[in-house]
């Protein structure tokens, strides 16, 4: 009854964390991950992210990578998925970026992860495992006008 509970309270907290202007400022990666945890919850979250924003080839992304397992493996699964990634050295061409944050914390022994845009945030627990890591929790789609 209490990890639903904290579970929501954790996901109001972290979804009322905004800045003005075109959304959150930077990533965050407060814990770590194996490689393959990292991998996996990138993936899933890639998946996510696809579903809500439309055609991948139709998208760019912004992100400020912070070298973490986490900021590699989501980099790789939104290239797989097919986004144009925008960094310091390559540009959308014609597409305008969107930028995508992300944080990252742990609660109650599961990870929580935050993939945020200017339109939306995406959130889910996950729980580890020996193996990676394993959805805890539905994701969680917070639209923003």
């Amino acid at each position: 009854m209490f990890k639903p509970l904290i579970l929501v309270l954790a996901l109001a907290v972290l979804s009322s964390c905004q800045s003005a202007g075109d959304g959150p400022s930077a990533g965050s990666s407060q814990i770590s991950l194996t490689d393959a945890a990292a991998g996996m919850i990138a993936a899933d979250l890639a998946g996510g992210l696809a579903d809500q924003l439309g055609p991948a080839s139709a998208t760019a992304i912004e992100m400020e990578p912070d070298g973490s397992s986490f900021s590699v493996a989501l980099e790789e699964a939104l290239r797989q998925r097919g986004f144009v990634l925008v960094t310091e050295k390559t540009s959308g061409g014609s597409l305008t970026p969107r930028r995508l944050t992300y944080s990252i914390g742990e609660i109650d022994g599961q990870v929580l992860v935050r993939l945020s845009t200017s339109s939306m945030v995406l959130a889910r627990a996950y729980t580890r495992t020996a193996a990676a890591a394993a959805p805890a929790s539905p994701l969680s789609v917070l639209l923003i006008n």
